[in-house]
């Protein structure tokens, strides 16, 4: 705003400083236009007829700042001189004064050349004199003549001390490229000083006469002086149509009426015009092409020109007739600009909160600035100055222009840790810039109006400020959450807690992004990401101290709500389920169990704290540990029998019997790769390494994390399905925005218990979660997720989809067979076993297997030819578990499971089909359960039912078992075809049962 009005300062000062020069003899400098060459008037002293007939081009050099010092000297002498010879040689009608037409006339005649003066242009002269002199509009006296002697002598004198700074003045300065920056500010100043002081004593003389001057009429002599020299002088138009803002320009920065400079406003209104015209040039030479990466150089020029606006200011506001600037005023200049700048919306509103910035800033009110006010500002800006000097010594971390690389040189770990270090420091420096409160919603305002004042200037809004004001919710809940407050209010109380926050979270950001980020795998980084942890923890201890030992939930949950208003989080989360998900970690998950259950306690608090530390300590423990068994055999693999010995070495107590119970299983382990998909390969030697024992670990601590908050019994490692059920229900709400189970049909729980139970390397079937089934699920699931966002990725590319409620995606089903069976073979690439024998089948046997997997899932159709994202997720999870079954149960290796192989698995099925078939004849049971294996059905025929209880439940030794992969597939949707329809009919009658499988006599 204040540059667009320097603009206005431009144009007046190159009228102004051309007036007080030659105004007086008649003749004018057409600013901008082409002046005839210059004619340099003799050196000597003496009167010279026509020796003012080409002055002009001289006027021209001196604002140029290419004319020489006899050149100036020459020009004013010439005037002088002819003023000379004029009072002593002319006698007027009076005795002591002469008339206006007789001094004109003698120009005319002796000084001008072929120039004449019309009665209108005069005039206008008159008044000039009038200003410079005093006395009358038609006539001089002797004495008057002297005084413009004087004066043209006091011109001259200061026209040459300001002559070698008129180049910088003009702005036809180039600053030497091979000089620091440092100097060119140097220079400008001296210009600034030796212009201000070149205006001062020009001004000091007319202010002396005791005489006003109106503006228009400045405006019509400038319009006579183009006329006399029959020249369009192209600048007349703009200075016409910014004379209003000038006159507003004038009322608010120096008082009195607009148009009028009164005899005690000379001074003031030098002043404007000079340090007005200044930042002009400033902002022409230094910020004009400010870049948005300032430099050290440039934040130099910016501090420097803020000194100089406010100093500017403080001398225009002290010499106020009412002493102070007020909002009214600026309101009324901004009104004004608007007249000549079109696109100059600046709305009252973005006034008033530059204002209140003032205030923050500054001081005072927020609807007056006094001229004290502003000299504190400039303090202030000395001290950003030096803060933003530190700050930039660092800038290309902060604002994350250094690009991370892995490993991280020491000389960049330093620079990083140093740049963290300072900006703490930094966060203490800038406290003292504020003032006063703040109220965040003035912010925001401000950030709207400037956004609209930009997009009407340029059409197009601002990107940082759009971004901030999407941002802007965020910003104040996190303000309440750094303050322990709900309201949008600043106290100046909390600035230091607010400054230092800044640069805590800014910290962590920058930590990541240096030391994390870059690394190809955590695991080579573990130390570096406990770091990483504490620094989080850390500063979460002290917001515990803030809040005065509880950090209630509502802060956190409002910092969720104004992040997804954002969409600064994927919108695939409700704001609900992620809160709901937040309760669960740290209200049930990391909540000690000595915690009492009282509502005062229910937030945040250093026991959540403590409890991460510990389940750290665990995890670095183990993960230390475990490298260090590798690390000291100086093996990539173990086997078995050898790392049972060592684990038992390396670990003691507790640790080592849950390392034991999970990494050696019953029958076989879980083995994955570095991301954690499983790997199932018969051929290779059953072995371990590192990479795979530390995925391993991971999901131990995470399930021992879970059954501890939801076990009711302290020293038991398992779940029952009443408190696994409670588990469930607590994260429904991320399962349903998961869309890994509907509203409808809420079975993602029910399945996955089952599953634990039947399929892992560990399971029993005894319907309890144990710690081992826990710890492999999870481990199931996450490389099923995996394997499915790879088929995923070729699905989306070539099928169509079709969006549906909750933005859940439907696919169609053929579509989704064909990409199955095209990327197979890499998303399986794992299973080699796997991928030999389903690539052997046909399209047609190898569609008909992966819709049974798809029906094994869960998969009800509810739209012809269509499919959920949330049934075919789980299709790489069935062909994971059926993989498990082979592994587990197939101890010749043939790939198939024979009668032997198959009835050794029964125990674990057990539970489960009593579920399904609801015998609990154990004999009839295990007969069903063959018969399942076999025929891939219940017998549903009369004639297959006496078959069955007459024949298959007696002959157990000839029971023809033989099931492949593509066998499970098929039993697996019999089954949960089977367990569907048992869950829908509560309380089936025996015929429904006969008719759906076989009633226990």
């Amino acid at each position: 705003m204040l540059f667009n009005s320097n603009l206005c300062l431009k144009y007046l000062f190159k009228f102004s400083l051309s007036l007080l020069l030659i105004g007086l003899m008649g003749c004018h400098l057409p600013v901008g236009e082409n002046p005839p060459q210059p004619v340099t008037p003799k050196p000597d002293l003496g009167f010279e007829s026509k020796c003012l007939a080409h002055v002009l081009p001289t006027m021209a050099d001196f604002i140029n700042g290419t004319a020489t010092p006899q050149q100036i000297s020459s020009a004013w002498n010439c005037f002088s001189s002819g003023l000379t010879v004029f009072s002593r040689k002319v006698k007027g009608e009076g005795l002591e004064e002469y008339s206006a037409r007789e001094l004109a006339q003698f120009f005319e005649d002796f000084l001008f050349e072929n120039l004449k003066l019309n009665q209108t242009l005069l005039t206008e002269i008159m008044r000039i004199k009038q200003v410079l002199v005093g006395g009358r509009i038609d006539s001089l006296t002797r004495a008057e003549i002297d005084g413009l002697i004087r004066f043209a002598h006091i011109a001259r004198d200061a026209s040459i001390e300001v002559l070698p700074y008129m180049k910088i003045v003009s702005l036809n300065w180039k600053p030497n490229v091979e000089q620091s920056p440092n100097v060119w500010v140097s220079e400008f100043r001296k210009a600034n000083t030796a212009f201000q002081k070149f205006i001062q004593t020009i001004g000091a003389q007319i202010q002396k006469n005791n005489v006003q001057y109106r503006l228009a009429n400045l405006l019509t002599l400038l319009k006579e002086i183009s006329q006399l020299y029959g020249q369009e002088w192209s600048f007349l138009g703009a200075l016409q149509r910014y004379m209003p803002v000038v006159e507003d320009m004038k009322k608010v920065l120096i008082g009195g009426e607009g148009g009028i400079i009164e005899p005690s406003e000379w001074l003031r209104f030098a002043t404007l015009v000079s340090r007005g015209y200044m930042q002009y040039a400033r902002y022409h030479y230094f910020l004009k092409d400010l870049s948005p990466k300032l430099s050290s150089f440039e934040l130099l020029f910016l501090a420097d020109a803020l000194d100089d606006l406010l100093s500017f200011l403080s001398h225009l506001t002290q010499y106020k007739p009412e002493g102070k600037l007020t909002l009214a005023d600026i309101t009324l200049a901004i009104s004004s600009l608007k007249t000549v700048f079109p696109k100059l919306e600046v709305s009252n509103a973005l006034v008033g909160q530059i204002f209140y910035l003032k205030q923050l800033f500054f001081g005072g009110s927020h609807q007056i600035a006094l001229p004290e006010e502003f000299e504190r500002g400039r303090e202030k800006i000395r001290l950003f100055e030096r803060i933003a000097q530190q700050f930039l010594v660092h800038v290309e971390i902060y604002l994350f222009h250094l690009a991370p690389r892995y490993p991280l040189t020491d000389t960049v770990k330093l620079r990083v840790e140093k740049a963290m270090e300072d900006l703490v420091s930094l966060s203490k420096e800038i406290v003292p810039l504020f003032e006063t409160d703040y109220d965040l919603e003035n912010f925001k305002t401000l950030i709207f109006e400037t956004d609209k004042l930009l997009i009407h200037m340029n059409g197009i809004p601002s990107q940082t400020l759009t971004e901030l004001l999407r941002f802007f919710p965020v910003l104040q809940k996190l303000k309440n959450f750094a303050t322990a407050s709900k309201t949008s209010l600043i106290n100046k109380g909390e600035w230091p807690l607010l400054t230092r926050f800044a640069a805590l979270t800014l910290n962590h950001f920058i930590f990541y992004y240096y030391r994390l980020s870059p690394v190809p795998s955590w695991r080579r980084e573990v130390p570096t990401a406990e770091i990483f942890v504490e620094k989080i923890l850390d500063h979460l201890s002290e917001l515990v101290q803030i809040h005065k030992g509880n950090i209630r939930y509502s802060f956190f949950y409002d910092i969720i709500d104004a992040l997804h208003l954002t969409q600064y989080i994927s919108q695939r989360w409700s704001a609900s389920s992620i809160k709901r998900l937040f309760f669960v970690i740290v209200h049930k998950i990391l909540r000690p169990r000595s915690l009492p259950k009282d509502p005062l306690s229910a937030g945040f608090l250093n026991d959540h704290i403590q409890t991460i530390r510990s389940w750290m300590g665990h995890f670095k423990l183990s993960h230390e540990g475990l490298t260090k068994i590798f690390v000291s055999q100086n093996k990539s693999e173990i086997g078995r029998a050898e790392l049972t010995g060592l684990l038992s070495h390396a670990f003691q107590g507790d640790l080592s019997k849950r390392l034991h119970e999970l990494l050696i299983s019953p029958s076989f382990n879980t083995i994955s790769t570095n991301t954690g998909r499983l790997v199932f390969n018969k051929s290779k030697k059953l072995s371990y390494d590192l990479i795979s024992v530390q995925n391993k670990n991971i999901f131990r601590i995470l399930a021992e994390i879970i059954i501890r908050a939801y076990s009711h019994q302290d020293n038991v490692l398992h779940l029952n399905k009443e408190s696994y059920d409670q588990f469930i229900s607590d994260i429904l709400p991320i399962l349903l925005d998961l869309h890994l189970t509907s509203p409808d049909k809420p079975d993602f729980g029910n399945s996955r218990f089952l599953e634990a139970n039947l399929f892992m390397p560990s399971s029993n079937g005894n319907q309890i979660l144990d710690y081992a089934e826990a710890v492999e699920i999870l481990q199931f699931l996450w490389s099923g997720i995996l394997r499915h966002n790879q088929i995923l990725t070729q699905i989306d590319e070539h099928c169509s989809t079709a969006v549906q409620l909750f933005t859940e995606i439907e696919y169609p089903f053929q579509c989704w067979l064909e990409q199955s069976y095209q990327s197979f073979p890499h998303a399986y690439k794992e299973m080699p076993e796997a991928v030999t024998f389903y690539q052997a089948l046909s399209r047609e046997r190898f569609f008909a297997t992966w819709s049974s997997f798809l029906i094994a899932s869960g998969y009800v159709p509810s739209k012809p030819n269509f499919v959920f994202t949330r049934d075919l997720s789980l299709v790489p999870h069935i062909v994971q578990y059926v993989e498990s079954l082979i592994t587990r149960f197939d101890l010749n290796n043939d790939e198939i499971l024979d009668r032997v192989e198959a009835l050794k698995a029964f125990p674990t099925f057990e539970e489960m089909l009593k579920t399904a078939t609801r015998f609990k004849n154990r004999r009839i049971l295990k007969a069903g359960y063959a018969y399942l294996l076999v025929y891939k059905k219940l017998p549903k025929t009369l004639r297959e039912k006496l078959h069955f209880m007459i024949i298959w439940t007696g002959q157990e030794d000839e029971w023809p078992i033989r099931v492949n992969r593509g066998d499970l597939a098929k039993i697996l949707e019999v089954t949960a075809h089977l367990l569907r329809k048992n869950k829908d009919q509560e309380s089936p009658s025996s015929s429904q049962l006969i008719e759906d499988g076989i009633a226990e006599p």
